[in-house]
């Protein structure tokens, strides 16, 4: 009796329980982790099953090609000279496959049309036998890593994320959508929405896939509206089983708010109250001074002590007009933590020039009163 490793996405284990199924019916002997218990070494056995198995027929969907288990699995397959037999459940590309896969006869299989499983079992019956294991055997690969959580760790971090890296791991997350890590992905995006860092264009590619996830998905094997009402496919959630990447530990966050424009403030309302606060202080206080010296009322202090007040204004003026620039750059780089932060500054010091400007009047009025009574 030959035997056959099926390597396969948890998403597509419906189609999968139905062709190991058949296949047990037609004399062979599938092996899948789905019968695989809790507490056992999962991934020792599934390379022990490689090992000892006379084909590996990997089924393929779009989740396979982004699944690191299944693509160790068909690499130490492939290093062990297994004869390939792939089983193409959608309409995927052999360019999304490595050699091994991409290079073999394929043959499409869907579980509601039995014409597939009879050109499966031709295809198993013409496949040469299994070489015997090399020796010595290649090294094993180690266990799938757990780089969701690497995802998880950043996301989570107060540190703040640049707009780059967080397109990046928009990226990275949608590409695994497909995979067995589909729940972890939309858990970590919604994560990423919740950061108050978060740029406005990775919102809007979130949304964008937090929207297209929410459809119901038809799982891989379900009938559709062509096939026989006879047929009966398993359409129940599959249990989670030792395939699954183990779940990513984070707190959970509050539902992210709703973002309806840019989550920065406009920076060129910045830059004119800073530009203002450059230009208004020294015609204001040359005027008053003006004034005061033509009724020859001035005195040196109150030169000395008006220039100091035109200085210190147009220097708040000038470090007003450099925080509102910064607002503009990083705003438009997508920092809006740092754009927020810019954007205080240069309206502290806008207002503090205001503030110098008014006051430095104010002193010269109070000069040029004190004078005159004097007199």
């Amino acid at each position: 009796m030959s035997s056959q490793f099926l390597s396969y996405v948890r998403r597509d284990e419906p189609a999968v329980r139905t062709l190991a199924a058949a296949l047990t019916l037609g004399g062979y002997a599938p092996f899948f982790d789905g019968d695989l218990k809790g507490g056992q070494d999962w991934w020792g056995i599934l390379l022990d099953k490689i090992e000892a198995a006379d084909a590996f027929v990997p089924v393929l969907s779009e989740g396979y090609a982004t699944s690191q288990p299944c693509q160790l699995e068909a690499e130490y397959a492939a290093q062990l000279g297994k004869p390939f037999l792939p089983l193409a459940l959608d309409g995927v590309s052999p360019g999304l496959f490595p050699p091994s896969i991409s290079r073999a006869q394929w043959v499409h299989y869907s579980p509601t049309d039995p014409a597939t499983m009879l050109r499966v079992v031709a295809a198993l019956n013409g496949l040469p036998p299994a070489p015997p294991l090399p020796d010595p055997r290649p090294p094993r690969p180690d266990a799938p890593a757990k780089y969701m959580n690497l995802f998880s760790e950043e996301i989570g971090a107060p540190a703040e994320i640049r707009r780059e890296r967080q397109l990046v791991i928009v990226a990275d997350l949608k590409a695994r959508l497909l995979s067995d890590d589909h729940d972890a992905v939309v858990f970590l995006l919604r994560q990423l929405r919740s950061r108050p860092d978060v740029a406005y264009q990775a919102v809007q590619q979130i949304d964008e896939v937090l929207q297209r996830v929410a459809t119901p998905r038809v799982p891989a094997g379900a009938p559709g509206p062509g096939h026989a009402p006879g047929v009966r496919v398993p359409l129940q959630a599959p249990p989670p089983g030792p395939r699954s990447v183990p779940e990513v530990t984070t707190t959970p966050r509050a539902a992210p708010p709703v973002v309806t424009e840019p989550p920065h403030e406009t920076p060129s309302r910045h830059l004119l109250l800073a530009v203002l606060a450059l230009l208004v202080p020294y015609p204001a206080l040359a005027a008053t001074y003006g004034a005061a010296y033509a009724e020859a009322t001035s005195t040196t202090e109150t030169s000395v002590t008006t220039a100091v007040f035109a200085c210190a204004a147009l220097l708040c003026g000038l470090v007003a007009v450099i925080a509102a620039l910064l607002v503009r750059g990083r705003a438009a780089g997508g920092r809006t933590a740092a754009a927020r932060t810019a954007s205080r500054r240069a309206r502290r010091w806008a207002l503090a020039s205001f503030a110098l400007t008014v006051v430095g009047v104010l002193y010269v009025i109070g000069s040029v009163d004190s004078a005159t009574s004097s007199s």
